[in-house]
């Protein structure tokens, strides 16, 4: 078992918000998360219009709980603007398995 810890996000954007202008926001926390120890990989996904999967991998639970200081950033008043409050829900758990394609790699012959 790996130390890795995922952050799930589900919620729904405001009907007023767009899906290009919601992905300027969301650019913004790439970059932070980008300079954030620990940060493994991020994906927003759109599970269906207005509704959104957000993930969030981290090296270990120390990692994943110091970046919770994002929402203190100015510019997470842009993207909480952006979401209808009631229906957000996070996760947070441990990785039990992964796999990628990196890891797997047949070694050169």
């Amino acid at each position: 078992m790996s130390n890795n810890i995922v952050k799930t996000y589900h919620f729904k954007t405001k009907p007023e918000v767009g899906k290009d202008a919601f992905l300027v926001v969301s650019a913004q926390i790439d970059a932070y998360m980008l300079a954030t120890e620990g940060f493994v990989y991020r994906s927003v996904a759109q599970v269906a219009d207005g509704e959104w999967l957000d993930c969030v991998y981290w090296s270990c639970a120390e990692a994943a709980r110091a970046a919770d200081n994002v929402m203190d950033q100015p510019f997470m008043t842009a993207f909480m603007a952006c979401i209808e409050p009631s229906s957000v829900v996070c996760m947070q758990a441990e990785i039990a398995t992964q796999v990628y394609p990196e890891m797997h790699q047949t070694p050169p012959q």
